[in-house]
């Protein structure tokens, strides 16, 4: 397991993930269950438990997703907003969908229902995302509802799509963390 990996990349990241939390961000939902997991497994592991296959896969995945969604943030952040917290703030909730939209991309992938016209459209809203953040546009967060839309009628109803987020919630559930 990568625990020394973790930590250094953790605390070379503490200030963000510590300001957005202190904001109140939607943002920092994205990593404050997952950040529970990691930490109580890496707990585990430092008092010499011993740690389960499950686990230790659970700690594999999580850092992996951790560092996609923070280092996809950071660009949002300090390349498109200036590393302005104040737009930060402005644009918390278009930011986090972007990273949402990753997730459930990602999630339809490996699940095998993005086909090529799928991908245009995953394409399409992240592209507006990017431009509405690049460019620093207003934008309604009704916005969002027609995302949902466009996604909908391209995909489909897939009840069985559960996030990356979702299984670390259901992980906290079961580890009564």
């Amino acid at each position: 397991m990568n625990v020394t990996d973790y930590q250094k990349y953790y605390q070379a990241n503490a200030q963000l993930l510590q300001t957005i939390e202190q904001m109140n961000l939607l943002l920092a939902q994205r990593f404050v269950d997952l950040t529970k997991v990691l930490d109580y497994i890496v707990t585990l592991y430092e008092g010499k438990s011993a740690i389960e296959e499950d686990l230790e896969v659970i700690f594999e995945v999580g850092f992996v997703f951790f560092f996609q969604q923070l280092e996809d943030l950071k660009i949002f952040f300090e390349d498109y907003l200036s590393s302005d917290y104040q737009l930060l703030k402005k644009y918390d909730l278009f930011i986090h969908y972007g990273l949402y939209l990753d997730d459930v991309y990602q999630v339809l992938q490996d699940k095998g229902y993005i086909k090529e016209e799928q991908k245009k459209v995953f394409l399409h809203i992240h592209t507006q995302i990017e431009d509405i953040l690049k460019e620093k546009k207003e934008a309604d967060e009704s916005l969002l509802d027609t995302f949902n839309l466009q996604l909908e009628l391209s995909v489909g109803e897939t009840k069985d799509v559960v996030t990356t987020l979702e299984i670390y919630e259901q992980i906290i559930e079961e580890l009564a963390l």
